[in-house]
């Protein structure tokens, strides 16, 4: 079963390495409507292969998507949404940048919350650009190289790709355990936002 579903991502992915910026711009687009960025990392790996080039590309197309994502929230729309959150929530942001930094690693560390929450929530409370993208992309990047070594392991069948993989996965689970006792040790940090070492 497992195997007949790689087939049929291998002809997905045929289909794709004849047009290989479609991928670039499902990366730039698709994840800020909501699609699973993993599997658009993961298919990036096999499709570009795991090389340096590979990983720009990447990241670029990552870049696009942290920036458009985080300006919608900086629209109208978003000037609305946040009239409606009360004052309190967000005084800490507007006073202290500290504040603004502890909010934007507790985001990006926070598990299970998808790619496109965290972008949006994070324009709508006016974090700056100038900490948003570079620690976002930095953070972000990492886990993409992760996805696209599993993926070169799983299409190409090295496995150097996937002790590699793993290797990344478990450096960047270290480094989130890290940030998260970091956070915990901040007393102006909200409760809300306290995350557990």
């Amino acid at each position: 079963m497992i195997h007949l579903i790689i087939e049929q991502c291998k002809e997905w992915l045929l289909i794709i390495q004849s047009n290989p910026w479609m991928l670039f711009f499902a990366i730039a687009i698709l994840p800020g409507l909501g699609f699973p960025v993993s599997l658009l990392f993961t298919a990036a790996g096999a499709v570009w292969g795991t090389n340096v080039t590979s990983c720009g590309i990447v990241i670029g197309a990552l870049a696009v998507n942290l920036t458009w994502t985080y300006f919608v929230m900086q629209s109208p729309l978003g000037q609305w949404i946040r009239s409606k959150i009360p004052a309190k929530w967000l005084r800490f942001l507007e006073t202290d940048r500290g504040g603004a930094m502890r909010v934007l690693l507790a985001m990006r560390i926070a598990p299970g919350m998808p790619l496109f929450i965290q972008n949006y929530l994070l324009g709508l409370l006016h974090i700056p650009f100038a900490i948003y993208l570079p620690v976002s992309l930095f953070f972000n990047s990492l886990w993409a190289c992760a996805f696209m070594l599993s993926g070169g392991a799983v299409f190409s069948g090295k496995i150097g790709y996937a002790i590699a993989a793993v290797s990344l996965f478990v450096m960047l689970i270290i480094l989130t355990k890290l940030i998260r006792r970091y956070l915990a040790t901040r007393s102006n940090l909200p409760n809300s936002m306290a995350v557990d070492p």
